[in-house]
């Protein structure tokens, strides 16, 4: 039996949110070899591959209470929800607007990647506009990374209904709704019915996302028989799927780059999704892999991996924007590496991990009570079995 916590995959968010920080230093000063940026080293460097696991482990992770029974009243899961991603992100996000606030005036940067924030003072009608985190909002402003907690937001507050059609329908069947969401948000590429304001924040591209958390519920649905045919395989077809999962997704991306065709996007986002299921079942069923992440370091990682994701940008910019020209620019990744590190952990402690104790607490009464009602519930249904 598959255990409800799957320590391996906090290891992998870690090491995600790791490439997300490693990915923006290196837009911001490109001091890594372009030929490196070709390699499969890039795997390191892979923000937007990052991304696309994340919403596959959230799809895997969420579906897990629902597939064994265990689903909390739905209350209880969005005061969960709320006090796991909104609370942390109000702290992060008021980071950001104080640190535009003191340094946009003292930006240098006339082109590059770096000059794309922090051009302008905080106003009031943008500080309103970050308050809500599954509007249309301006994720270019201040913190640009919240444009993945928009959809994460929007569609974990309609999940547990999802996963009802999820958990009725076959295998096939899924995959063909996931496809049919992603035209179906394709065609505000094709029609421009709706613009998004941040970086792909529209209604339609959270369908598009949406069709990652099936599949990484699916995942969950049916791991007996995925746990099966990864028994069946041999090890060398094992490194075969394995490397064939890198591949894809380091290069998949290349698709928006060479082609030039509808949908070519979404056709990139489902090689690297692909790929990142591929790491999710080796993660949980690879006894080699399994004991490299369940190493203490990487599952501290892991454990700062949502506030390393808040942060990193912040401390990126405020530094860039204050050290350029003072001190090298490799001495500046170094203080942004260090800082980011330091500063997740501390607001992870203070901050994360209090937010998600206060929603336990405030849902332990009725949480109590809606497992003494399935249980009434399951005894109930025993009996008129028998």
């Amino acid at each position: 039996m598959m255990k409800d916590r799957i320590k391996q995959l906090d290891s992998v968010r870690g090491l995600a949110s790791l490439s997300v920080l490693l990915n923006h230093m290196y837009l911001a000063t490109p001091i890594i070899p372009i030929v490196l940026w070709q390699s499969p080293f890039r795997i390191l460097i892979n923000g937007r591959g990052a991304v696309l696991l994340f919403f596959v482990l959230s799809g895997f992770v969420l579906s897990i209470p629902y597939f064994n029974g265990k689903q909390p009243t739905f209350f209880i899961y969005v005061v969960k929800r709320i006090f796991r991603i909104y609370i942390p992100y109000l702290f992060a996000i008021s980071a950001a607007i104080i640190a535009c606030a003191l340094f946009a005036s003292e930006s240098t940067f006339t082109e590059g990647w770096v000059s794309d924030f922090w051009n302008v003072k905080p106003d009031l009608a943008s500080v309103i506009d970050h308050l809500s985190l599954i509007g249309n909002i301006h994720t270019d402003y201040f913190n640009t990374v919240i444009w993945s907690l928009v959809h994460e937001m929007r569609i974990s507050l309609l999940f547990p209904f999802i996963l009802m059609v999820v958990g009725r329908l076959t295998f096939g069947l899924n995959l063909i709704i996931c496809i049919l969401l992603t035209i179906v948000a394709g065609l505000n590429d094709l029609l421009l019915l709706q613009p998004s304001y941040g970086f792909h924040t529209s209604y339609f591209d959270t369908l598009h996302y949406l069709s990652m958390f099936i599949m990484g519920a699916l995942l969950y649905k049916h791991k007996l028989e995925i746990a099966n045919l990864y028994k069946q395989l041999s090890m060398r077809m094992k490194w075969i799927i394995l490397g064939c999962a890198l591949l894809l997704y380091s290069y998949s991306a290349a698709i928006d780059r060479f082609f030039n065709f509808a949908y070519n996007n979404k056709i990139a986002d489902y090689g690297i999704t692909l790929a990142a299921l591929t790491f999710v079942i080796f993660a949980i069923h690879s006894t080699t892999l399994s004991k490299l992440l369940l190493h203490k370091k990487i599952l501290f990682l892991g454990k700062i991996s949502y506030s390393l994701y808040l942060y990193h940008l912040t401390v990126l910019l405020s530094a860039m924007f204050v050290l350029d020209g003072l001190i090298p620019v490799w001495l500046i990744q170094l203080i942004v590496f260090v800082l980011a590190i330091v500063l997740a952990y501390v607001t992870w402690y203070l901050i994360e991990n209090n937010a998600i104790k206060l929603g336990y607490f405030l849902t332990r009464n009725r949480s109590s009570n809606a497992h003494h009602s399935n249980q009434i519930a399951n005894h109930k249904i025993q009996g008129d079995l028998q």
